[in-house]
């Protein structure tokens, strides 16, 4: 191998190094992420139907703020075995207020109307995150 060639070759090893050395400096970087909080799943949520009224219940942690409740509702007269679930949400609260221990029983209300298949699911969030409670399902 000549020298020409030896000093070529170390141009080549300089400017991989040089480029190796600035690329991961480029590029704006962006202001720090606040820390997602995980919310712990709502698995207990719970319906009760008293003549026309259907009353909800979950527990949740004291990490949330508000809550959105969804319900999807179907006539019976609809052959809508397999048909997708049109979920609108029904009920809203914000959460203030210090909770006592690390969850709080929680209830809601509704008026049913006969006739229809009804399913109901929660969705609890604050700030940062979100989470989805387990599906409730019954005809009423």
């Amino acid at each position: 191998m000549t020298t020409s060639a030896i000093k070529i070759h170390y141009k080549y090893v300089i400017l991989i190094l040089v480029f190796s050395i600035l690329i991961p400096c480029c590029g704006k970087k962006s202001p720090p992420q606040p820390q997602q909080v995980q919310l712990p799943l709502i698995t207990d949520l719970t319906a009760d139907i008293n003549k026309d009224l259907l009353t909800l219940s979950w527990t949740a942690s004291k990490n949330f703020s508000e809550f959105t409740l969804y319900e999807s509702k179907t006539p019976l007269s609809a052959d809508c075995n397999n048909c997708p679930l049109d979920f609108k949400p029904v009920e809203h609260a914000r959460i203030s207020g210090n909770i006592s221990g690390n969850t709080q029983k929680l209830q809601c209300t509704i008026k049913l109307q006969k006739g229809f298949q009804y399913v109901y699911k929660l969705r609890l969030s604050d700030k940062n995150s979100h989470t989805y409670s387990n599906n409730v399902k019954f005809t009423y």
